[in-house]
């Protein structure tokens, strides 16, 4: 291949890995204002998911003696995994426990009650739902810097593009991570991880530009 058709392909530029979005439903099922703008910004890792199905092997089904694989179903791969800075008042840890209490109708651990019945009955799978999107964003065309310090940090965001997006379909979260504390970590920040559970997503190849740029 030669170097101009090299050049050629990569004049829009490659993915970039550290942009994109993560917008977490505000509600009961869900988390607060606060937690749904900080996420946004200070969710330092997650997975846009594998694309999959499974197959059985049928023997001869159409040629004798040749075997060939057929898809059964697609899978969606869960959970859905997000890594998290902690803020200092713990607020975005706060909102997404309090949303793990949802899932819990009697018996939850989460609460200022004072301590949850030893007995547990889990909540109705409507109640605890919501739905979860995910946003790769790149760059506008021809750009490889932004600078604009006239808008504001919470619409940060509306100085990209959204290339693709994911939505997450009745997601609840299985579990708020651990975080790790330790006194000779005086350079680090503290992180946790919270994986949700979903039924199923949809992905938008060519989304509407939920992002600010077309």
């Amino acid at each position: 291949m030669s170097y101009e058709r090299v050049k050629s392909l990569l004049e829009k530029g490659v993915s970039r890995p550290t942009l994109y979005n993560v917008r977490l439903p505000i509600g009961v099922a869900g988390v607060d204002g606060f937690t749904h703008e900080y996420a946004g910004i200070l969710c330092v890792s997650v997975n846009l998911p594998e694309t999959r199905t499974n197959t059985i092997t049928a023997n001869g089904h159409e040629y004798q003696g040749i075997v060939r694989d057929q898809p059964t179903h697609i899978v969606f791969a869960k959970p859905l995994t997000l890594t998290l800075v902690a803020d200092r008042d713990y607020i975005a840890y706060k909102s997404l426990l309090n949303w793990f209490g949802e899932t819990a109708a009697v018996g939850s651990p989460v609460g200022d009650d004072g301590g949850a019945p030893r007995v547990q009955r889990m909540e109705f799978h409507k109640i605890m739902t919501s739905d979860i999107r995910l946003d790769k964003l790149e760059f506008p065309e021809g750009s490889r810097t932004i600078r604009n310090e006239s808008i504001g940090l919470g619409n940060y965001n509306q100085l990209y593009k959204t290339v693709i997006s994911f939505n997450f379909l009745n997601c609840f979260p299985i579990s708020i991570g651990a975080v790790s504390l330790g006194s000779d970590r005086t350079d680090s920040y503290a992180t946790f991880d919270v994986d949700f559970m979903y039924e199923s997503y949809h992905i938008e190849t060519n989304p509407q530009n939920y992002s600010g740029i077309s």
